[in-house]
């Protein structure tokens, strides 16, 4: 019964993910087809901007949640989701905030993507509150929540974007604001819930709340931050250097690389609670077998997938998009490469998680950032789009040796250990 009951969370999971990538697959694909280069290109600014500050809350609030909301006893469940939704509108506000003071060093540049994030700005705080609601969905260990929540949410936003396309009002902006829109519409009900119990528990108790999950966070706002600046942040660097024409196009081919990330994300959701669990009952030693078996059914995966779309991917390109994207197939195979690499390490990062080593991922990126990202910013400045791609891949690689460098470390000290142990 309770196989069955963890089957049903791992196809939970994963269909949730798959609601969640078809949603913005369809936006940007909509976006793509039916606007203009330019436009696209300021899409996929605003979006990466919507990502920065979700990847803000996840850091603070959902990693720390996913972990700490298991051990709470029933009775203090609500008032912990009530100081953590207090907490989140904080975050959110302080979001807000951060998007604004880029938007000002952009239009102080003289560039049109500052308009672009003065305006979404307002955004990220109901794009936060969404994930929140969803957070607490899967800590709770109800993924079927989850589900309906994020298919309601994919029902409003995708209704809202053939209204706006029908009516001839489709732009990057008002894309963007029914991803907001949307999101905040069915988030609003759920959040009230958990912020407005039937008392107001102690401001000294919601400060303790805070602080926990700052101390718990930090090291994966750290390494969040990091990933955002070394990787995250090319289509930003096309859009300052070059034009918002090359972020159209590294845009639309990382969408088409990427759409393999339902099984990535699943994998976080389903594994990072199992190797969790394998050190607390077994020691870190005890996560490095599954992660190789992990790592090896990633690898086989992800390299199947990369070959299709080696082979159908300009083909793809020009379907999704208009005919003038499909002419990118080397941009598109240089991230496609680039995913299959980074993928080969995604299960050693999860490793490092589970041995509550957050700090570690963080230098990985920040070390690979030193490394690469001068070579890649001038890549960028010189070749465009394609020079980003390179960046990104060289960026990459270094992650995932390095990752794998600290793997094989470990596994050997712990070997030598445990034969130690064996002849005392």
């Amino acid at each position: 019964m309770a196989l069955s009951s963890r089957y049903k969370q791992i196809v939970h999971t994963f269909s949730d993910q798959g609601v969640r990538s078809v949603t913005t697959l369809v936006t940007g694909v909509l976006i793509a087809k039916w606007c203009t280069v330019s436009e696209h290109g300021l899409f996929v600014v605003g979006f990466l901007s919507l990502i920065l500050a979700a990847n803000f809350q996840e850091a603070l609030v959902g990693t720390p949640l996913y972990v700490l909301f298991p051990s709470r006893r029933k009775g203090f469940a609500a008032k912990y989701q009530q100081c953590l939704a207090i907490w989140q509108l904080v975050i959110a506000l302080l979001s807000v905030l951060i998007l604004l003071l880029v938007a000002a060093v952009a239009l102080v540049s003289g560039k049109a993507m500052g308009w672009t994030i003065l305006l979404i700005s307002p955004l990220a705080g109901m794009v936060m509150i969404r994930d929140f609601v969803r957070q607490t969905y899967f800590a709770g260990l109800r993924p079927i929540r989850a589900l309906f929540f994020d298919g309601l949410v994919a029902i409003l936003q995708i209704s809202l974007l053939v209204l706006l396309l029908v009516e001839k009002r489709l732009s990057a902006i008002t894309a963007l604001y029914a991803i907001g829109v949307s999101s905040f519409c069915v988030a609003v009900v759920p959040f009230a819930r958990r912020l407005c119990t039937d008392r107001i528990h102690s401001f000294r108790y919601c400060v303790s709340v805070g602080k926990v999950h700052l101390r718990f966070g930090r090291w994966r706002l750290g390494s969040y931050g990091m990933i955002w600046l070394v990787l995250q942040s090319y289509p930003l660097l096309l859009a300052f250097f070059c034009d918002v024409q090359q972020t159209s196009r590294y845009g639309a081919c990382q969408r088409v690389a990427m759409i393999c990330s339902p099984f990535m994300a699943g994998m976080i959701n389903i594994f990072l609670p199992y190797l969790s669990s394998i050190r607390s009952r077994r020691g870190e030693h005890g996560v490095w077998r599954p992660v190789v078996l992990l790592s090896f059914i990633t690898a086989i995966i992800l390299g199947v997938w990369a070959l299709v779309l080696t082979f159908r991917g300009e083909w793809l390109l020009g379907v999704l998009y208009k005919q003038e994207y499909a002419k990118d197939g080397l941009l598109l195979n240089i991230l496609i490469i680039a995913v299959l690499v980074h993928g080969l390490s995604f299960c050693v990062g999860l490793g490092i998680v589970a041995q509550k080593k957050l700090w570690l991922d963080m230098v990985v990126y920040g070390l690979a950032g030193v490394v690469t990202l001068p070579s890649g910013i001038w890549l960028a400045h010189s070749y465009g789009a394609v020079g980003a791609a390179l960046g990104y891949l060289s960026c990459v690689s270094c992650v995932t040796i390095l990752r794998w460098a600290y793997f094989l470390l470990c596994y050997r000290v712990d070997t030598k250990l445990a034969i130690l142990n064996e002849g005392a």
